[in-house]
């Protein structure tokens, strides 16, 4: 006889419980995969177990990295490294925004904590506020960047949060 306490589907199949832990183990493995023509997936794609299966886990998982900035006079954010960029300016700096090819469409975002320093961007950023960049006053920021040209043009957006 069975437990009473066990899931079963339609056809009277046990469901076999999924924990935390072994989701988490299947989205670190994802993490490291191939995809099948080799390609490194690297965090991005789909997870699903066999159809055949009752215990069907069927979600799209998009991971990145967060890279820490470092600040200067001009501080360059490689986004070929990273898509997601954590940055306390505690000096006078200009951004600009380096390593997209023209081979597809790139978005980037910084969060920024702003200490009472000057902040400016390159010439290829522009911002969607009439006012152009924002006027940043010790407060902590999301800035949102998208090119489709390989990085001649890039279009952002901002949230501003206060410390």
């Amino acid at each position: 006889m069975s437990d009473p306490a066990e899931k079963r589907d339609i056809r009277g199949n046990t469901i076999k419980p999924h924990t935390i832990e072994a989701l988490v183990a299947r989205i670190e493995k994802l993490e490291q995969s191939i995809d099948a023509n080799g390609n490194d997936i690297n965090g991005v794609g789909t997870l699903s177990s066999d159809s055949t299966t009752t215990d069907k886990i069927d979600f799209k998982l998009a991971l990145d990295t967060l890279k820490t900035a470092t600040i200067a006079a001009t501080t360059e954010i490689d986004v070929s490294e990273a898509g997601v960029w954590d940055a306390t300016v505690n000096q006078d700096t200009t951004i600009d925004l380096t390593g997209a090819t023209t081979d597809g469409v790139y978005t980037v975002s910084v969060f920024l904590e702003d200490n009472g320093n000057s902040i400016s961007f390159a010439d290829t950023i522009t911002f969607e506020s009439p006012e152009g960049a924002p006027e940043f006053n010790n407060n902590t920021y999301l800035l949102n960047f998208a090119t489709k040209d390989g990085g001649s043009n890039w279009f952002g957006f901002f949230s501003e949060f206060e410390s």
